[in-house]
């Protein structure tokens, strides 16, 4: 725990209904953090990353619809930090030619955002957004996306702050410096 090592590894095999994928780009994401820290365990070694980008180098003999060459991304798939990684094929979809690798790999955290304003979101509505990593950066442009008329979000640094800031928020609060709930 708390360590990271480099190995050399095989490129993995991939079944008939699996892709190998060549990496392009993948987040450090905050569930990547937590078994870093031992919050959550993973079998160990474990490699990490699993929100990736990359180009179909193999597709297998029961895969439809990508080809050697497609970008693509993964929406769930560990390893994320190696060269290659195989995935099934039904966890990915095409990578569209103006959307690069890296904003590709961060984009799998706007079904979140999505989901969470389809199901709390009206035109009018305040919204508070918690912690403005990159899921809660795509959680205030979202909100305001779907019509809230006002966007309040808070974190603890103010880089992050100021990010959300100039993506739309209209109030970003530091908890250090305020009380986020009387404010």
């Amino acid at each position: 725990i708390e360590q990271y090592e480099i190995q050399d590894v095989p490129i993995p095999a991939i079944t008939e209904s699996q892709c190998l994928i060549r990496v392009r780009s993948c987040t450090v994401c905050a569930t990547d953090v937590k078994y870093f820290k031992g919050l959550q365990t993973r079998d160990w070694p474990s490699p990490m990353g699993h929100e990736i980008t990359g180009i179909v180098d193999e597709a297998g003999s029961e895969v439809e619809g990508f080809r050697k060459g497609d970008r693509v991304l993964s929406r769930i798939v560990w390893g994320g930090f190696a060269e290659f990684v195989q995935s099934d094929a039904d966890m990915l979809v095409h990578l569209p030619a103006n959307v690069g690798f890296e904003e590709g790999a961060i984009a799998q955290l706007l079904p979140i955002a999505v989901r969470g304003a389809e199901l709390a979101v009206r035109p009018g509505n305040t919204v508070f957004v918690n912690g403005l990593g990159a899921a809660g950066l795509l959680c205030v442009q979202v909100a305001k996306a779907y019509g809230a008329s006002r966007v309040l979000a808070a974190d603890f640094f103010e880089m992050k702050r100021n990010a959300a800031l100039e993506v739309g928020a209209d109030l970003a609060i530091d908890p250090d410096a305020e009380d986020v709930v009387e404010r």
